[in-house]
């Protein structure tokens, strides 16, 4: 009897300290740009892994049907960090230096302009004379510009399209559309019987950038440094893990969902692990190039340091 509560003691006690060695967990919030896709797969592995758990991040992972919204939703203190898209951040940063970019997602360019395959066009010469269809996003607005002043492109019509790529690429509303992703809309729209061309932002030598950032507010930055290097390291893990193990990561992102994800997003995974980011340093002469060339197609108001967008704190230069 004396050596059983021995025992039991003992394997109490060993339980207690397995216990005291977890990271106490702090809740943050990240809101993605946009409805959970394979761009965001490394993120669902992570969370199901137990990586960010590991590292003393209670992470919810929330979802967003309108992309505007998502820095709205962070300024206003609605969720710690915010997945979003570069260009639009130097944009929105001119208006409010209240927020940095503390990491990033994908580090090149997934921008692309995406023709329907029967519609006669087989390189960028060929868009004169062609209806597009565009979202009013600003990269758009420059890659307009520079098609049409560099490379002397005359659109037929620059459409601003309310709904879905598919239905207006589907029904012949538009020869090609701007401002969707070459590894995710070309493979939703194939899946839909649209075959499509894309020409891919580096097709036209316009300057690279990391597409996918993630963005935090001051005080956040501020008051919780060693959260801000915690969530850099689990990120970094996931990354890591999830391109190691393309298949597993993928399983784990069905299972946040408890439903088998579409064709489609299997062989648009397969494309997207390798643009993961290597690490979380930020190139800062990219950053600067991609600011000038949109600050020279009056996409700012005034002219500001784009470095101020990185937070040194979180990115040591």
């Amino acid at each position: 009897m004396r050596n059983l509560l021995l025992l039991l003691f003992s394997a109490l006690l060993l339980f207690t300290g397995c216990s005291s060695h977890k990271k106490p967990q702090k809740k943050v919030r990240l809101l993605l740009d946009w409805w959970a896709n394979p761009n965001h797969i490394a993120l669902y592995a992570g969370l199901k892994k137990g990586i960010f758990e590991k590292h003393g991040i209670d992470l919810e992972i929330i979802n967003l049907q309108d992309p505007p919204d998502a820095l709205m939703y962070l300024l206003s203190g609605n969720v710690e960090i915010s997945l979003y898209y570069l260009p639009l951040c130097l944009r929105v940063f001119e208006k409010t230096k209240n927020f940095r970019v503390i990491g990033k997602l994908i580090d090149k360019p997934l921008y692309t302009l995406m023709a329907r395959e029967d519609a006669g066009i087989s390189s960028f010469q060929d868009f004169s004379g062609k209806t597009i269809g565009h979202f009013g996003d600003t990269l758009s607005k420059a890659a307009f510009d520079a098609l049409e002043n560099d490379y002397n492109v005359s659109f037929k019509e620059k459409r601003v399209l309310s709904f879905d790529p598919s239905t207006a690429l589907y029904t012949k509303a538009i020869d090609l559309i701007s401002g969707v992703y070459w590894n995710i809309e070309m493979y939703q729209l194939e899946e839909n019987g649209v075959k499509v061309k894309c020409f891919k932002w580096e097709d036209f030598n316009f300057p690279s950038y990391p597409e996918l950032v993630f963005v935090a507010k001051d005080d956040f930055i501020k008051n919780s440094p060693k959260m801000v290097k915690a969530f850099q390291e689990a990120l970094a893990e996931t990354i890591s893990f999830a391109k190691a193990n393309k298949e597993e990561a993928y399983l784990l992102y069905e299972s946040a969902f408890n439903e088998k994800k579409l064709p489609w997003e299997k062989k648009a995974w397969e494309v997207t692990a390798p643009l993961l980011a290597q690490d979380q340093k930020l190139n800062r002469k990219r950053l600067t190039n991609i600011y000038s060339w949109l600050a020279e197609r009056d996409l700012f108001r005034g002219s500001f340091d784009p470095q101020e967008l990185i937070d040194t704190r979180a990115i040591p230069k």
